[in-house]
């Protein structure tokens, strides 16, 4: 049984009919009881989309928004609602684990699983605290309030006058930083602390707790004010913010993306150099998950540094499938 055809059997076998075109599935949403976007609790028409994937199973549902990168998270989801869905999920993750091997070979085949290599090892914590843990003010001139340079655990290099954020993987095992000065005229105004490699990390991996939405933005001070805005906003446990520290997404970011998000959303700056690099990553990431693509000419502006709270959690919510 390939995995569409596995798939599928769930979908009936859990009471739905499952319609078929060319390139994708589509059910009435199960989820329409519990959310008020569907008219009186209930999907008229098949309005779920499944695109089946050879590295997920694409989910979106063009009524209520409900979006997932594999159909275990549906069912997890209805769970939540009712235990009666849990065999369902077991199903699922069997299904799932029964196709993971052909996943990774579509993966190697795309180039996302380069030859093993040795790697190397992350940075004593002795490093860190070398540097102050003041919360100078210069965070507050970026409108980043405390809350958030504690939630990302940032610190201030006394001897450079650089704020400095930590760069940490979901583990918080500790590989570099990034620092700016807090002088706009000093030269380099963003400098890479503890000889970091940029391309094999993401700025802001380590405050992602669980599989989410994962916004990808350019820079560090996007990436904060992104995720201070959701904080807010309480959609912290909706969406995590990563920076890639440049405009282009190298391979071992979209593998390390990929493996904590279940829907991406790209937020690159809107300049050249951002759409480029946005386009390039969109046009590798779409076949792995779910990937929406934010519009920051809707507002005005160029990036989340120049965006209200409001603002931010408008442009995420509203960002596109294409």
């Amino acid at each position: 049984m390939n995995k569409e055809s596995a798939v599928i059997s769930i979908l009936e076998r859990s009471g739905w009919r499952v319609k078929r075109s060319a390139e994708n599935l589509s059910i009435r949403c199960p989820l329409a009881p519990y959310t008020p976007l569907h008219r009186s609790s209930v999907d008229g028409r098949p309005s779920m989309g499944i695109k089946v994937e050879d590295g997920a199973v694409l989910i979106n549902c063009f009524t209520c928004g409900f979006k997932a990168g594999q159909l275990s998270y549906l069912f997890k989801r209805l769970a939540h609602h009712h235990p009666a869905w849990q065999p369902a999920v077991d199903a699922c993750e069997q299904m799932e684990m029964d196709f993971f091997v052909e996943g990774l070979t579509f993966l190697k085949t795309q180039g996302y699983l380069p030859t093993p290599k040795k790697s190397s090892e992350p940075l004593e914590e002795k490093v860190w605290l070398a540097l102050s843990s003041e919360v100078h003010p210069y965070w507050g001139q970026r409108g980043i309030d405390e809350t958030t340079v504690l939630r990302w655990g940032c610190a201030f290099d006394q001897d450079k006058n650089r704020v400095v954020i930590p760069v940490r993987d979901q583990a918080g095992r500790l590989w570099g930083g990034v620092g700016r000065s807090i002088n706009d005229q000093a030269r380099p105004k963003y400098l890479n602390y503890f000889d970091m490699r940029k391309s094999d990390h993401l700025l802001g991996a380590h405050t992602i707790d669980q599989a989410k939405s994962i916004v990808v933005v350019e820079g560090a001070f996007d990436a904060m004010k992104a995720s201070q805005a959701l904080y807010r906003a309480g959609l912290s446990q909706d969406y995590g913010v990563v920076a890639l520290m440049g405009s282009s997404m190298s391979t071992e970011q979209i593998r390390r993306v990929t493996s904590f998000a279940y829907e991406v959303v790209l937020a690159l700056d809107a300049d050249d150099a951002g759409r480029q690099g946005q386009q390039k990553a969109y046009d590798r990431l779409y076949k792995l998950l779910m990937t929406r693509r934010v519009d920051f000419r809707s507002q005005g502006i160029k990036d989340f540094g120049e965006a209200s709270d409001a603002q931010v959690v408008k442009l995420i919510k509203e960002a596109r499938l294409m």
